[in-house]
């Protein structure tokens, strides 16, 4: 037992330099890996509130109630009161009219134009004929 108590430990002293720039470089690493996923998670931060605020426009709705005067002589010019008659009037022009009427400042043709392109729109998908 005595010779286990006598055994020297040549180049112990640089063995521990070694394992101190190894723990160095270990730690260093690691924070690399933190400063990464920070990073990575600030940048999906920025992703995802840049897509909820661009995106939160579909969330809204606007709508215009309009009163639109509906004349029998351009509904129904025959008066025969059939539904293919009615549905060949021209509403397109009806609710132009009220739109005009209710938006007077529109003033140059090319809003105007976008305007009631964007309401033709609404109104070709929505439109129902009530009898």
């Amino acid at each position: 037992m005595s010779d286990l108590n006598n055994i020297s430990y040549s180049g112990f002293g640089e063995g521990s330099k070694l394992l101190r720039r190894r723990s160095r470089k270990e730690k260093r690493f690691q924070l690399y890996g933190i400063v990464a996923i920070f990073v990575a998670s600030l940048f999906l931060l920025v992703l995802i509130v840049s897509m909820t605020f661009k995106g939160f426009s579909v969330f809204t709705e606007t709508r215009i109630a309009l009163d639109i005067e509906l004349k029998r002589s351009q509904i129904d010019p025959k008066e025969t009161n059939d539904p293919m008659e009615v549905g060949k009037a021209d509403f397109r022009g009806i609710s132009r009219t009220a739109i005009t009427k209710q938006f007077p400042k529109v003033k140059t043709a090319e809003t105007a134009v976008y305007f009631l392109k964007y309401i033709a729109e609404v109104l070709d998908s929505k439109c129902v004929i009530l009898r």
